[in-house]
């Protein structure tokens, strides 16, 4: 559900002098991923780096995804929010741009902090931010912005909603949010929430999913490596699209405030690196059994 929300942020075209452009972000790729973990002596996830400039502290958690308030990735969250203090967060996700106000209003229903953390660690972190005041935004770009791009990149749009609607339904398997028999139902619940793929329907979906792989479209036919398998080039523009929007927020951000949270998958650590680097310097690791003591155990 998460998936389906937005928040906003207008995007500056330069920071700190220099703008930030998509040949600045390294294309996903899982074994550079890990040789690159391993030489920061990172060997498990979630991981927590500290990036410190004179006018700055930003805490970026590497996030392994999850919606098990017991996981590491939740623990170190509660933990940030808590001791670090953070002035601003930067939250994944929120991409369908509207709708901050209404999940502000709803985390703020009730205290039952089980059910926001099984939305997800971002739904997770704004419960918690707003039981300390503590503002925030998305880094995501406008879903307006992300299709005019790929529009303008030679991208289908078949493909384009084939592929998002790919893209959610792992996930909300997990959440238990779709099952075998409301799959159909969630697909075209997901499709009529964005406005530039509403004509498309789960019919629809099946008919272009049988033609890439000649099965229908299904819980076990949707894995996680099926977009980079079906889509490998529209996997990476949409990514470092993504990428370059999240690093000219943090670093518009960072201008106005003093201690900065940004929590996101791990892998955005990795493509945005070199421009983190340029932008903060070298990130100090922060150790994940020293931050968490007895909590860890839980």
């Amino acid at each position: 559900m998460f998936l389906f929300i937005l928040i906003f942020l207008s995007l500056t075209e330069a920071t700190f002098g220099k703008e930030i452009s998509q040949d600045a972000i390294l294309p996903y790729n899982g074994k550079k991923e890990r040789e690159f973990a391993l030489s920061y002596g990172v060997k498990k996830l979630p991981v927590l780096l500290e990036y410190t400039t004179e006018k700055c502290t930003i805490h970026y958690i590497g996030a392994k995804h999850s919606f098990n308030i017991k996981s590491e990735t939740h623990q170190v969250i509660k933990k940030e929010i808590e001791d670090f203090n953070p002035e601003f967060m930067i939250l994944e996700g929120f991409e369908n741009r509207g709708n901050l106000k209404f999940w502000e209003n709803v985390v703020k229903q009730t205290d039952n902090v089980s059910r926001y953390a099984a939305f997800g660690e971002p739904i997770y972190a704004m419960y918690l931010a707003t039981r300390k005041n503590t503002p925030f935004c998305s880094g995501e770009p406008f879903n307006k912005d992300i299709f005019k791009h790929l529009k303008d990149k030679g991208f289908s749009k078949d493909d384009i909603a084939l592929y998002y609607v790919l893209r959610q339904i792992p996930q909300a398997y997990e959440r238990k949010e779709v099952t075998p028999e409301n799959l159909s139902f969630f697909i075209n619940g997901f499709l009529q929430s964005i406005d530039e793929l509403k004509g498309y329907d789960f019919k629809t979906c099946n008919i272009l999913f049988k033609k890439l792989t000649k099965k229908s479209l299904s819980l076990e036919a949707v894995t996680e490596r099926i977009l980079r398998e079906l889509f490998p080039e529209l996997f990476q523009e949409i990514n470092t699209f993504r990428d370059v929007s999240i690093l000219k927020t943090l670093a518009e951000k960072s201008k106005k405030y003093k201690k900065i949270l940004i929590i996101y998958g791990a892998s955005h650590i990795y493509t945005q690196n070199e421009v983190l680097e340029e932008l903060f310097g070298k990130p100090k690791i922060i150790d994940m059994d020293l931050l968490l003591g007895d909590n860890n155990k839980i």
